[in-house]
């Protein structure tokens, strides 16, 4: 398992699934997202059902 630590990301960088650990028969289990945009994905989904 891996896992990815953001701890202070430059908001406009594009994160995706590095072309040696996918291909044909194993795509990306999630498609290219901003920093920044999964960032606030995130931070929504944790404190938009708290009100």
């Amino acid at each position: 398992m891996q896992m990815v630590l953001f701890l202070d990301p430059n908001l406009d960088v594009i994160v995706q699934c590095l072309k040696s650990c996918c291909n044909d028969s194993s795509p990306p289990r999630f498609p290219p997202i901003r920093s920044g945009d999964h960032l606030r994905e995130r931070i929504n989904a944790t404190y938009s059902s708290s009100s």
